[in-house]
């Protein structure tokens, strides 16, 4: 019985043994499957913490780009490739700018610069943008059927004009580059939102102070000549303002009118009058034209500009001290006093505006005369 008993003690101390021992191998297995789960937690927690962040950003990013669209700067610049392509804008677009207009807080004006060029021929022409809350408007933004390469030279342009009708003249032609809006004309010619030839035909010499002028329209890309026009109007001292633009107009120089003390609209009484001063300067690039001659009298008509009636009439009030045919030096000012004076018989006094007075009887044969 006794080594019968020690036996099943001999048995019992094993089984004892190896259930303590799977039960510390049990309990290392769970506790380092808690580490690890443990572990997992805090990676995931990592991972979540990452997640929340990246979709943060994101968001943040989605945002800007939300107001990135409400810029007028991105709006134009999409406008525009939406229109002509991402590769056309990169060859003929630049500097674009932006600015909250003078007279309306709530409109921004986009504008690009639209580069064109036909042979020999460039020119620069702005494209701009007008964005409110409640419109848009564009100027400039060629159509589809009017991207360049354009086709028609100047020259070409020229004798497309001419065999459409346009009259020819003793003055050289002029081409250049223009750009009509839809509602710059109406009913409708054809040339609208386009780019096109405008040639001009001059009726009258460069000096002429109200200078008409021939305009054909001529297609860049097929050659068209669109319906003609004419009328007048005068250089700028802008356009003459350097001696090369000055030769381009044949012009030696220009004199320049200044009425500094001269108000908008004068109103006289019988026997009244008033004086005031022109001051007349004459700028010259030839430095063999150093003089020009003035003639400065009431009662001459310069030919080439057109005298209104009342302009007609205040030929009999107004007098010039000095007067007759003078002489005036490059770089120098020469003072011309001018009275006004109504005489008795006009019973109900003069009341006019003074620009009827801007030049009245004062002329220079082949040199431009400016007011200003």
């Amino acid at each position: 019985m006794e080594s019968r008993d020690r036996y099943i003690i001999t048995i019992l101390t094993v089984v004892c043994l190896v259930l303590g021992g799977a039960f510390l191998y049990q309990r290392n297995n769970m506790q380092l499957l808690q580490h690890q789960t443990t572990e997992q937690d805090n990676q995931i927690e990592i991972l979540q913490h990452q997640l929340n962040l990246s979709t943060e950003r994101l968001n943040q990013y989605n945002t800007t780009l939300i107001s990135l669209e409400a810029i007028p700067l991105i709006n134009a610049t999409n406008m525009i490739i939406e229109r002509v392509g991402i590769e056309y804008f990169n060859k003929y677009f630049s500097d674009p700018t932006s600015e909250i207009t003078e007279y309306d807080q709530n409109v921004t004006l986009v504008t690009y610069k639209y580069h064109i060029e036909i042979g020999n021929y460039s020119t620069t022409s702005d494209v701009r943008f007008y964005f409110h809350p409640k419109y848009t408007m564009v100027f400039g933004l060629p159509i589809v059927e009017n991207l360049q390469p354009f086709t028609v030279t100047s020259d070409e342009a020229k004798q497309y004009a001419l065999a459409g009708g346009l009259p020819n003249s003793s003055y050289p032609l002029e081409a250049f580059i223009q750009y009509s809006w839809i509602g710059d004309v109406y009913p409708l010619q054809g040339y609208e939102e386009k780019y096109y030839w405008e040639i001009i035909s001059w009726r009258d010499p460069p000096w002429a102070r109200s200078r008409l002028h021939d305009i054909a329209r001529v297609d860049a890309l097929t050659g068209q000549v669109y319906p003609m026009s004419w009328g007048g109007s005068g250089l700028s001292e802008s356009q003459v303002d350097t001696a090369e633009e000055a030769a381009a107009h044949g012009l030696d120089g220009y004199i320049k009118l200044s009425y500094p003390e001269l108000p908008e609209h004068i109103t006289l009484a019988k026997n009244d009058n008033v004086t005031f001063t022109i001051h007349i300067s004459y700028v010259s690039y030839n430095e063999s034209h150093q003089q020009a001659e003035l003639i400065i009298d009431p009662y001459y008509v310069d030919p080439y500009m057109v005298q209104s009636n009342l302009a007609d009439k205040l030929r009999d009030y107004v007098t010039y001290q000095p007067n007759g045919v003078l002489s005036v030096m490059a770089g120098e000012v020469l003072d011309v006093t001018v009275t006004v004076r109504v005489p008795d018989d006009v019973l109900d006094g003069l009341t006019f505006n003074t620009w009827a007075l801007d030049g009245l009887g004062i002329a220079s044969e082949g040199v431009l005369i400016l007011s200003g």
